[in-house]
């Protein structure tokens, strides 16, 4: 201080940005205007028109929906089993109860419900890269919007949301573990915390569910050894029993009575039959954006994205982008994103017969068509992919920021400036 001339005194520093305060709201702007945009996407598909998203019902009569998912037998429809319909007990079927009470329209709470889950994405990724330490305040809202916009977010946002909803909730369920290996950081709050969001991923889907589980297990195993970590890791595990037995034994119970019918509309072969390593990585690895219905596509958008040239070469280019930083020796958290990348392209790409496929495929087709039949649909691994591809999306730019200061730096080691005073010697005549 005092040595920069001008009007800086004594005691007065250079400040090379805007003040602390301004900063921290500039950058809630930044954060705010994306969310706007995202919900501006969510309200632009179909306006004012119900979407098919999961379960109709509970659209259009929320109540009645709820009252009847307390029992397994369903007198609508000439009757019926009920199928995972008290998943939506908590937290979709109040979040819209309280809408419709509120005498919004239909289609605009489905769109309300819609953007709130793209910005938990959004915003958790942003959390979550910041506490990884990962990328610059800008290429975090980066990671964060391609997070929240993914291949498989896109293909199923409008169709069945709630299947969404671990994977759009799995930042906000990593995020308490981190800071809960860190010391000064009770384990048990954290555990309770990342279970509480995990509780908001709601039940109507156990496949997603426990699939998005293995990105935070992921976490925590490739944590130092020591009592924290086992500590933290008792009670995580403790406390995602304790807020997942609500639709635990109505699931046992649903399946010792409901006839199963997924072996007649899909079977391994077709959910596997797309799970090339580049679908996987680049995330058009769900079956159903390859499937014509009368001619038309099942999915537009996951249509779009999974055969259409550009958006395969655009979608290429992101996963490319984000293995780069990845892979980087100076990324924060290597170990952990590479381990989660690794071993979600692993079960992803498990049953593909197609080209460079794998020794055990067949092995594994028959064990989603017997055992692991609950995980059939394997694209709901994709998430164990997707968030290690984003973040080092986010960290790419300090990668290579850095890779060009070192260079800079070895050519002024190898080629150093002409020291001033000093004449250089030569032979007297």
């Amino acid at each position: 201080p005092g040595t920069g001339g001008g009007s800086e005194g004594p005691g007065t520093a250079r400040r090379d940005g805007p003040p602390p305060a301004d900063a921290a709201l500039l950058r809630r702007l930044e954060l705010l205007g994306v969310c706007l945009l995202l919900c501006g996407t969510a309200l632009s598909l179909a306006p004012a028109k119900i979407v098919g998203d999961t379960k109709i019902d509970l659209a259009v009569n929320p109540l009645g929906f709820l009252e009847r998912a307390l029992h397994l037998w369903d007198s609508a429809y000439f009757g019926q089993l009920q199928n995972q319909a008290y998943g939506y007990l908590f937290p979709n079927g109040p979040f819209h109860v309280l809408l419709i009470g509120l005498d919004m329209p239909e289609w605009l709470v489905q769109r309300v419900w819609m953007s709130v889950l793209l910005c938990a994405a959004f915003l958790g990724t942003v959390k979550l890269a910041e506490a990884l330490g990962i990328g610059t305040p800008h290429t975090r809202i980066l990671a964060g919007a391609a997070y929240a916009l993914a291949p498989r977010v896109l293909t199923l946002l409008s169709y069945n949301s709630a299947e969404l909803q671990p994977m759009m909730l799995l930042p906000w369920i990593v995020l308490p573990l981190v800071y809960g290996t860190r010391c000064g950081r009770p384990p048990m709050r954290s555990a309770m915390l990342s279970a509480l969001a995990f509780l908001f991923c709601g039940g109507t889907n156990a496949a997603s569910e426990l699939a998005v589980l293995v990105v935070p297990l992921i976490y925590l195993l490739t944590r130092a050894p020591g009592p924290r970590k086992r500590r933290l890791l008792a009670w995580w595990l403790t406390a995602l029993f304790l807020v997942s037995f609500w639709w635990l034994v109505p699931l046992l119970l649903m399946g010792r009575y409901v006839f199963s019918f997924m072996p007649y509309t899909e079977d391994a072969a077709t959910t596997t039959g797309v799970t090339s390593l580049t679908n996987a990585l680049r995330g058009a690895d769900n079956w159903m954006g390859y499937i014509p219905v009368a001619g038309r596509p099942a999915l537009p958008a996951g249509a779009e994205l999974s055969t259409d040239p550009w958006m395969v070469a655009a979608t290429a280019v992101v996963a490319g982008l984000g293995l780069a930083g990845v892979i980087n020796r100076g990324t924060p958290e290597r170990l952990f994103l590479t381990t989660s990348l690794l071993a979600g392209t692993a079960i992803v790409v498990a049953g593909y017969t197609g080209a460079l496929t794998g020794p055990l495929a067949e092995a594994m087709r028959d064990l989603l068509n017997g055992a692991l039949s609950p995980f059939r649909n394997i694209h709901k691994f994709d998430a164990l992919i997707r968030l290690p591809v984003v973040l080092g999306l986010a960290q790419l730019p300090v990668v290579l920021a850095r890779d060009a200061s070192d260079r800079r730096a070895r050519r002024a080691a190898a080629h150093p400036p002409p020291q001033p005073g000093r004449l250089a010697s030569r032979p007297l005549p």
